[in-house]
């Protein structure tokens, strides 16, 4: 009996095994990143589970089954995640070329309500940063903001990225952005020259900015309690995260002038429109020399 359960299960697991390659493999052929791939099989595994539908047996999908799945799950998650949730099983009608399934779906996608953007001032930002006692932080959050990064990008610099002669920092991009070389300031630049000194960071490809773990990136969750730490002691009452920072730099630089085209090469976009949407919050006056 034992034996036969073993068999049982050890099938059930070549079954997920399976249809895990398959649909990972139809993302990759679709252009889809993996990150993207392994959230849609998760959501996908979810609506089979809800239906007990045997992972070798899709066919028996119809679509009121996942119309009717939807609408019971919409009022449990938020719109981001019934969104994301939606696109899975967009994703499944397309595997399953039920390619009339995917307009019907899509009518249950939310909008989400438009908030007022919360960025920082000036000021606020020479406030945020002076109350920073950590060299590391005030580190990671002067790049943010000194050169628009992303807590994702600062978390991957490593030692070789560094140029002390020419004072450039390399920063690779993600998702839509490209590589870039950055120019960073003296004052930067010899913040970093003493991080590393302290800290005996030598070798070539070792990351700079470490989370618990040897040459292992600081996580999203590190940078965010931090941030918060140093908003709170700032005194600073705004519903902000660290991409405050970045939106801050976008909107500071607008204001100074600073063409949109160049602007987007510096933030690493290969379209001008992500920089464009920020030009509302920018004076009328200025908007003239910058677009």
């Amino acid at each position: 009996m034992k034996f036969l359960i073993e068999m049982i299960n050890r099938s059930e697991m070549m079954e997920q095994h399976n249809l895990e390659s398959k649909l990972k493999l139809f993302g990759r052929n679709k252009k889809y990143t993996p990150s993207t791939v392994k959230l849609y099989i998760a959501h996908i595994y979810n609506f089979l589970s809800h239906f007990n539908i045997n992972k070798n047996d899709l066919e028996s999908i119809s679509i009121n089954m996942i119309i009717g799945y939807i609408k019971d799950i919409e009022g449990k998650y938020s719109i981001n995640s019934l969104n994301n949730i939606i696109s899975a099983l967009s994703f499944l009608a397309m595997y399953l070329e039920r390619a009339k399934w995917i307009d019907e779906i899509k009518t249950f996608r939310k909008r989400r309500e438009k908030i007022d953007l919360e960025f920082l001032s000036k000021s606020e930002v020479v406030n945020f940063l002076s109350m920073i006692d950590n060299l590391k932080y005030k580190l990671i959050f002067m790049l943010m903001y000194s050169i628009g990064l992303k807590g994702k990008e600062v978390s991957r610099i490593r030692l070789k990225d560094v140029d002390f002669k020419t004072r450039k920092i390399f920063i690779r991009g993600n998702d839509k952005k490209v590589d870039r070389n950055l120019n960073i300031s003296e004052k930067t630049l010899s913040l970093i020259y003493t991080y590393i000194r302290d800290n005996a960071i030598v070798i070539e490809n070792e990351i700079l900015f470490r989370g618990k773990f040897q040459n292992q990136p600081l996580s999203d969750r590190s940078i965010q309690k931090k941030f918060n730490e140093y908003i709170d002691k700032a005194e600073i009452k705004k519903n902000i995260s660290p991409k405050a920072l970045r939106i801050s730099y976008m909107i500071h630089m607008l204001e100074k002038g600073i063409c949109t085209k160049v602007l987007s090469k510096t933030m690493g976009y290969a379209d001008i429109k992500y920089v464009n949407q920020y030009l509302k919050y920018v004076d009328n006056i200025v908007l003239e020399s910058i677009v």
